[in-house]
Formats: structure tokens, sequence, C-alpha cells
């Protein structure tokens, strides 16, 4: 991709293109890639549809993109919607958007500020923002601080630092859209199992939640606590059975 020589790939309005490695590949319209594509940056614009994997040092969606092969990008920002028919590998990515995973997800770091689909297992080292995720396998996250604007939902979830509050404010476009439809989401976490070192859960239902240190904040509904070191619990949750180990 060093190459002086690879060419730019720019597109404007309804039409096709190989696959290749590019230099910059700059789209706006409704464009369909044959193939894998390889560059160095890709600005998306519109909706377009590669046939094979996807990879770029740094990728900027808005609009529709969707990848039938892997993506394996270094900086990704999404203001629309991405989808990957197979599996996504990300070292830094800031999604305003959609990100839908067929696979497996893994990512250095995510500000969210939008919603993640993965339909399988998702290896994030920190996951911070405003936002929501489903996860049909396991989370496993370094450092989560995250607000639920949305329900939430992973069947396992495992970290070190495991922050979860219910939303401080109404975003913007989200209060636009429950304006016009009259409803009140129910931004709430949901698993089977979140094991951590430090635990802050709000808003949150689980069978079993395990720490060294757990609060359990307003809103949960838990099954069993399991905690070594310290314990606290909010007055309008609910936990079944708590146990120190």
């Amino acid at each position: 991709m060093s190459n002086n020589n690879v060419r730019d790939l720019r597109i404007t309005g309804s039409s096709s293109a190989a696959g290749g490695y590019y230099r910059n590949v700059s789209i706006t319209g409704e464009v369909q890639i044959s193939g894998d594509i390889s560059c160095e940056i890709f600005r998306g614009t519109g909706d377009t549809n590669v046939s094979g994997a996807f990879e770029a040092k740094i990728t900027r969606i808005t609009g529709t993109t969707v990848v039938n092969g892997d993506i394996a990008t270094d900086r990704l920002t999404v203001h629309g919607e991405l989808k990957a028919m197979g599996n996504v590998t990300l070292n830094d990515a800031k999604i305003g958007g959609h990100v839908i995973v067929r696979q497996n997800l893994t990512s250095e770091e995510i500000k969210l500020h939008g919603l993640i689909s993965v339909d399988g297992d998702c290896a994030i080292d920190h996951l911070r923002g405003k936002g929501a995720f489903e996860i049909q396998g396991l989370l496993n996250v370094g450092q989560m601080d995250l607000d639920l604007y949305w329900p939430s939902r992973a069947r396992e979830i495992g970290g070190e630092q495991i922050n979860v509050r219910k939303p401080q404010g109404m975003a913007s476009m989200l209060k636009s859209l429950l304006d016009i439809f009259k409803t009140q989401p129910d931004s709430r976490l949901i698993a089977d199992s979140i094991e951590g070192d430090d635990i802050h859960l709000e808003n949150t239902s689980a069978k079993i939640v395990r720490g060294n240190r757990v609060t359990i904040g307003s809103g949960c509904v838990i099954e069993r606590v399991e905690y070594r070191s310290s314990y606290q619990q909010a007055p309008d949750s609910s936990v079944e059975q708590c146990i120190q180990t």
C-alpha cells in the first residue's frame, strides 16, 4: 500500500469497480466493488457493497457500507451503518451509528455513541461512551465505562473494570426519535453472567455477578452475587442471594 504508483479510486453516482490495491478510495453514491479491496484511506458516503474482504488504515463511513468478507482497519469512524459478514479487527473506533458483525469483533478501543451488534464473540480492550450493544456470545472487555441509551445484551461479560450506568441525559438524536414515536426504551443490560475485578452496575438484570469489589446500583435485578473484598447495594435493587467468597 505504500507504493507511489498505486492509484486512487474516486466514484460519484451509481457505478461499479474492481477490487484491488488503492491509495485513497472516495465513494459518493451507490457503488458495487467486486472482490477484495485494500487501501490507505477509505471514505464512503452513500451505499457501498464490497463482495470480498476489506482492509484499510483509515476508514470513514457516512451512509451504508456492506462488506461480504472480513474487515481489518486501524482507525474506524462510522456515522451511518457498517455491516460485515465476516470478522472485524480494529485498533481504534468511533461509532456514532450502527456496526453489525456477523462473526467476531476485536478492537483495542471503541468510543461508542451508537449501537454494536455482534453475532459471535467480542473482545475490546477499552469500551467507553454512550450507546448500546447486542452480543450473542462473550463480551471480553478490559475496561468498560458505558452509559446505556438502549436495551443491551450479552450472554457473558468478563473484564477487569466494568461500569454500566443508566442514561444521564438524553442524546439529541435519540430524544428526537422518542418524541416522534412517543416511546421510552428500557435502557437495561441483560446478561447471564458478569465477572470482573471492579464492577459497578445500574439497570442490569443478570443471573450471576462475580467480582472483587461489587456495587449493585439502582434498578438492578440479580439472582446471585459473589464478591471477595467489598459489596454495596442500592435499596431499589433486588439481589436474591449474596455471598462473600
